[in-house]
């Protein structure tokens, strides 16, 4: 989330986190989007979250606990930070 400091002027920002209001230095750390296509029940709808790494974890844990085979088969095959890959599959 960027939260406006002065406004009406040279525009001075921070970002901080959108779970925990984590302060984060220059920009967001991860930026996750959902944008809801036709045949969703909440066709049309898009935002974007801010979070820390701590903050994703749940997000990664939920990905690695229902991803297809095919998913994770096809996230094996891009150049993923090893890190990562550990979390989702």
């Amino acid at each position: 989330m960027k939260i406006v400091i002065s406004p009406l002027q040279k525009e001075t920002a921070t970002f901080v986190s959108d779970f925990l209001s984590a302060p984060m230095e220059f920009h967001p750390d991860i930026e996750i989007s959902f944008d809801f296509g036709y045949g969703s029940q909440y066709d049309g709808s898009a935002f974007s979250l801010h979070l820390t790494d701590k903050e994703v974890l749940p997000i990664l844990n939920l990905i690695k606990k229902h991803a297809s085979p095919n998913l994770k088969s096809h996230l094996q095959s891009l150049n993923l930070c090893p890190a990562l890959l550990n979390h989702i599959l």
